[in-house]
């Protein structure tokens, strides 16, 4: 899960150290805040999984 969060995150700070290169600064910021936003719903994503995950073992062993 970390890797393809990092991933997301660098490849969009990569794209947008070129786009403010080429003095395209709104544009850069859209790109980063997109990778913050997808990076956030990875990881809350991956955090009701696991939620998920445990409750169900916590309804099996009940059952």
């Amino acid at each position: 899960m970390y890797k393809q969060m990092y991933v997301t995150l660098f490849k969009a700070v990569t794209a947008a150290l070129y786009m403010i290169e080429d003095n395209e600064i709104m544009k850069a910021r859209a790109l980063m805040m997109w990778a913050q936003q997808e990076t956030e719903e990875l990881y809350i994503g991956w955090g009701e999984e696991s939620c998920g995950a445990q409750a169900q073992g916590v309804d099996r062993r009940d059952g």
